[in-house]
Order: structure tokens, then sequence, then C-alpha cells
């Protein structure tokens, strides 16, 4: 009997079984959820103070009681974007049972598929996201007593931040975030572990924070682990801040450590690594190869509170100590930055970091470096920069470089001022000392307002500008030079070397593109004007040239002297216009105009003015016509060629000129003095023509 009884109990137990399965999996699907929306819209847009849709809802009971709701939308305030603030997929919810019969709502899990949030902060500052304003209400920390989450996760999530106060604005977008919480309630430690994936590298940040307090959501106790690897920096920073692929390259590490409370102060401390960092396109690199190494500790002290900063970043082999603070870190930051290098950066070492430097300048010595950063409430932050060396060797590049053509560089977002001193050097092997520039730079366009040195056993001084924004970079000098030893001047910057002698002084304006001596070539453009005093041509006899090209013995010299040479110049298209140049000695002159090319060419024309005593056996009656007032011959010839040996001819100047002096000549003796008439000199011609010819015989 008592078995029968047994055996009906286990039916029933066993038919109420399967009847709470069947209808544990059947009842989702005959009672309809969608009835509890508005319900669920209007307590969340309570809540949230945002309009909320979603779309299909559906209760589950087994294996635990939850819900699952697809396409939820959560709508942007009306004044900012029309993209909703959330949207995703679906949320997941699972109840545990239990405490549920005893009053208690806990939530087991929660699951958000694929979420993209969309941060955005308008003109004003302000951004779209809810409670931001109402931070530690009484209202939230109510609704945070009634929750209890064991678990919640977010998969294949993306974020979207979009800055409208900045100009222009600025748009970053984070894809496949992976978050996990557990325990979120009052009086818990929560422990969560954030994870972005890029390929192929990832960010993760995992840690603990709370207990959360009961009534002050602010002060929040936290410790977590920041930890970032990215083998190829470019895929990175394309996602991150919409940087082309290839123009940034490198490998990033990270491990820093986190820890403090909210609402008091938060610690930061660790390490970031930069290995062989690129900045460019290949062929057209202004980094390559450089390591920096940044070992931070920082200390933030409330959420407003101001930023205290010490760092040693290490750039390549030189290590630079930093301290800064700043205040307002969450809204707008203002505050200080120092950093220096004792040690001093060896520019031979990093030079070949930055290769488009590089390429048209070769530095050697230890230049030390101090600066301060300034970061105002308004406008742009401003860099203070000193730098010094004991002595420093430049030697500017002079073979021609092939590399591929740079886009234009983005303007910078700081301005800046510096001061740069050198004690000694040299520049293209020569000797320098007491160099000093200070300049100042707006968005990428480089003011020197002054430069000053010792050089070329004279003073060279000036000032000028150099656009960085634009590729090759124009610059423009202004520059004067006082006493300075021309052969050591010219053959520092170009091929002239050992040609000229004397002490030459000058002021010239010129501009270009590109620094390397192969870009001053093509680029250079100004005008100037310079004196040489005592100086000599030691390549060339010109006076010497010129006798002989017409007839005579020459002149015993193999070099032109000068008491005096001056000239204005115009540059331009690899040519250099003298319109003026006057060469003096005693009773020498000559005068030249034409072009000298910066490949070392001539093409000009001019005129000598020599005594007696140079022209020699040239001295005669025939060549009255062609002396000047002073009783010197005048000798109209050309130059041109290879600058180190042109060609010396006598100009068919010399024709027209023994013409006009004849007929100067015989006007004189047939026409009165002031009443001669046009009608009777042509009809003199005939009669001139042979007295002419007859001279020219005898010259011959």
């Amino acid at each position: 009997m008592v078995k029968k009884r047994l055996k009906i109990t286990g039916i029933v137990v066993l038919s109420v079984v399967v009847f709470v399965i069947a209808a544990a999996f059947l009842l989702p699907y005959i009672i309809s959820a969608d009835t509890y929306k508005g319900m669920i819209v209007s307590e969340l847009q309570k809540v949230l103070k945002r309009d909320v849709s979603l779309g299909r809802l559906r209760i589950t009971i087994l294996p635990t009681l939850g819900a699952k709701i697809e396409n939820v939308v959560i709508s942007n305030p009306p004044d900012f974007s029309k993209a909703p603030l959330l949207s995703l997929d679906s949320v997941k919810v699972r109840v545990k049972i239990i405490p549920l019969l005893f009053g208690r709502k806990e939530i087991a899990a929660l699951t958000l598929n694929h979420p993209v949030i969309f941060v955005e902060k308008n003109q004003q500052g302000r951004l779209n996201l809810p409670f931001m304003d109402e931070a530690g209400t009484t209202d939230q920390s109510n609704a945070l007593q009634r929750l209890s989450l064991s678990q919640a996760t977010i998969r294949g999530g993306k974020l979207i931040y979009l800055d409208r106060s900045a100009e222009p604005s600025r748009r970053t977008e984070l894809e496949e975030i992976d978050l996990d919480i557990s325990d979120l309630a009052l009086g818990k430690t929560i422990k969560y572990k954030l994870t972005l994936h890029w390929s192929p590298g990832e960010v993760s940040l995992n840690g603990w924070a709370g207990p959360l307090g009961d009534r002050d959501l602010k002060n929040i106790p936290l410790e977590g682990k920041l930890k970032a690897d990215f083998p190829a920096l470019d895929g990175f920073m394309k996602k991150l801040a919409g940087v082309p692929e290839g123009t940034l390259q490198g490998a990033l590490k990270a491990d820093v450590n986190i820890s403090g409370n909210t609402g008091s102060s938060l610690k930061m401390k660790g390490d970031v690594f930069l290995k062989n960092l690129a900045m460019g396109e290949k062929g057209a690199r202004s980094i390559e190869g450089l390591d920096i190494t940044v070992s931070p500790e920082a200390d933030l002290s409330g959420k407003d509170g101001p930023l205290q900063l010490t760092a040693i970043l290490q750039l390549d082999k030189t290590p630079f100590q930093i301290q800064g603070q700043f205040r307002d870190f969450s809204k707008s930051p203002v505050g200080r930055l120092t950093f220096t290098s004792q040690q001093g950066i060896n520019l031979a070492e990093i030079g070949p970091k930055f290769p488009s430097l590089d390429r048209a300048v070769k530095l050697k010595g230890q230049l030390a470096l101090a600066g301060e950063l300034i970061v105002p409430a308004q406008g742009n932050p401003l860099l203070s920069l000193e730098a010094n060396s004991a002595r420093m060797d430049i030697a500017l590049e002079n073979k021609p470089t092939s590399r591929k053509q740079a886009a234009p560089r983005q303007k910078s977002g700081f301005d800046a001022r510096g001061k740069v001193t050198i004690k000694e050097g040299k520049f293209q092997g020569n000797d320098f000392r007491d160099f000093l520039l200070t300049a100042e730079m707006k968005r990428g366009a480089m003011k020197i307002t002054r430069f000053t040195c010792a050089a070329f056993e004279g003073t060279v001084e000036g000032d000028g500008s150099f656009n960085m924004v634009q590729e090759p970079s124009p610059f423009s000098l202004k520059t004067k030079v006082a006493g300075v030893d021309a052969d050591v001047l010219l053959s520092s910057l170009t091929s002239a070397k050992g040609m000229m002698k004397g002490k030459l002084s000058g002021e010239a304006a010129l501009g270009g593109t590109g620094l390397s001596v192969e870009a001053f070539k093509k680029n250079l453009t100004g005008t100037g004007e310079i004196q040489v005093k005592e100086g000599e041509l030691t390549w060339l006899n010109l006076i010497g040239r010129i006798v002989q090209a017409l007839g005579g013995k020459g002149w015993g010299k193999d070099k032109t002297t000068f008491d005096d040479l001056t000239s204005a110049f115009t540059i331009k298209d690899g040519m250099v216009s003298v319109p003026n140049l006057i060469l003096s000695q005693k009773d020498i002159d000559l005068l030249l105009r034409g072009s000298i090319g910066l490949d070392s060419t001539l093409k000009m024309e001019g005129e000598a003015h020599l005594p007696s005593s140079v022209t020699g056996n040239l001295s005669g009656k025939g060549w009255k016509l062609f002396e000047d007032d002073k009783g010197r011959l005048i000798i109209p010839f050309t130059l041109q060629g290879a600058l180190k040996n042109p060609k010396v001819e006598i100009s068919t100047k010399l024709l027209e000129q023994g013409v006009k002096g004849l007929l100067e000549q015989y006007l004189k003796k047939k026409l009165k003095i002031g009443v001669a008439s046009t009608l009777s000199a042509f009809l003199l011609v005939p009669e001139i023509l042979f007295p002419i010819g007859a001279n020219f015989c005898i010259w011959e």
C-alpha cells in the first residue's frame, strides 16, 4: 500500500515538474511581453531623461527568469546631433528566482550585444550623457540601493566621441569593445575588465572599484592596471584619430598602474614605450627609427583638483626631466609643464632619426635643452625653449636627393618661442663663435626675430621666417655682413673656393624653399648689394686677357686685383643678375653687367677703362677716338663660359664706338658747332665713310 502511494506521489510530482518545464518553455510564446514595453519605456525615460524606443521583448523562465529586448535606442537631447546616444542589437537580463521570492531584486546577468555609444560635447562644452550634471544625487543613490548585479557584459561594443567645442570638430571611434563587470552593488567591491581589440593589438584595463557608498557616489576607491600592446602603431592611430595608415609607424607598449579615490586623489605610475617610431610617408619622413620611453608619476587631486606630474622622458639616448601642474583637467586644462636635459642631445647620433633635416644639414655636438609649456585658459598653448651648446659643427648637404614629395603638414596646435646660443663651432668647416638666435612660431610658421654671430672673420646678422607647415618648407631671410672674408664665405656656400679674396660687406633679402645647397641653386630668389675692399680675382687675369684680345701684349699679372668692387644683384631661376658691377684699381675701371649662374657659368658684357701703362703697345694716335676724358682706352668686351676659364672677346660695340668717334670728329671739322643740320649730315655721309675705313685699315 505504501509503495502504491509513493508511486502515485512520484507520478504527481513528475507531472507537476513536466508541467512547469513545459509551461516555462511555452509561456514566453503564448504570453506576449510586448504589453509591458510601455511600462519599461516609461521607467527608462524617467531615469535617463531621454526618449527610449524598444523592439521585440521576450520573457524566459528556465533555466532562469529573464528577458530579452531587441533593438534598443536611447535618443540624444534636443540640442545635440540626431544620432542616438545609445543603440544596441539586444539586451539580455537574467534575474535570480529565489531572492525574488523574498522580495529582493537581484540580477544574475546583464548582457549588451553590439552597443554603439555616441558621446558628444557641444560647442558650449556640455556633454550629452545623462547624470553628468547631477552626479551623486539622492535619486541615483536610491536607484543603486535597489540594484544588485552579479555579472554585466558588453560584447562587440563601439564608442564614438565627437567634440564640437574644438575647431575644427574632432571625431574619435573605438571599436570591438568588450567589458566584464561583476558584483555591481552597494557595499561590494566591483571587479572590471575592459578590452579594446584592434588588429594587431589591444588595450586592456582591469582591476576593482568600490565599495560604493550608500549616498555618496563621488568618492569611489579604485585600482587598475592599464596595458597596451600594438606591434603596428599605424592601425591603432587610424582607428583612434583617423591618421592614414603608413604615416605613423612603430610599436607601442604601455604598463601603467592606477590607484586612489575618485573624490580625493588618483595616482598613476608606470612606463610607456615607443619603439622604432616613424612619421610621414616613406621617402619623405620627418622621423625615422626613433625610440621614446616615458616613465610618468601623476597625482590628480579630486574631480577638478590640480594634476601634479613628474616624469622621465628618454628621447633615444637622452633623458629629460619633466614636471608640471594642471587644473580643470576634466574640462579645459590650464597649467604649466617644464622640462630640462642637462646631459644634452648628441646631435650626430639623433640627426639621422630626423631624415628631412638630416638630408639638408649635418650636425655634431651636444645641445642642452630647457623649456616650458604654458596652457592658458584661452588661446593656443605656448612652448618656450632655450637651447645652448658649447660647440657645434654644421655642414650643409651639397648633393641632390631624390625623394618623394611630401604632403603639406598640418598646422601646429601650439605656439612657440625660443632662444639658441652656441659658444663656438664650425659652419661648412669654417669657425664661428657667439651665435645667437631668437625666434617665435605661430601655427607652424616660424619667425626668426634675430640672429647674429662672428663668422667668416667678420660679423653676420639678420632675421627671417620659415614655414614648417608646407613641404618643401619656404623661407625668407634678410641678412647683413660686415668685414667677412669673401673667399671663406663663398667657399662655404658655393663651389667657388679660392676664386675671390678681399673683405666683403653688404646686405641681401633672400627667399626660397628647402635647406640644402642643391635647393638653393634651384629655388633661391632675392636682391642685394655688396662691396669688396682690397681684393683680387685669383682665377682670372681679366685685364691682360682684354688687352690680348685686342692684339696687345697683355699685362704681366696672372690675376685681377682691385681696390674696390661694388655691385647690386638679383637672384632668380639659378642665375645672379648683375646690372652694374664696378671694379676699380687706381686709374683702372671695369664696368660689367650680365649674369652669373649658380652652376658656375658666366654670360656678361663689360667695358674696360685702361691707362697707357696697361695697354702698352696699343697706345697711339689711331686710338684717340676710343679714349675717355681721362685719356684711358675704352675697350668693350664679352665674358662667357665656365667660371674658372671664361672666354674673353672684344665686343662688336668697339666698331660702333669707332664709328661714333669718327663721326663726331668729322662733324666738328665740317660743321659749325651748334648749327649743324640733319640734312647736311646725311649729305656728308659718303664723304665721312672713306676716312673711317682708312683708319680701320691702319688699326688692322
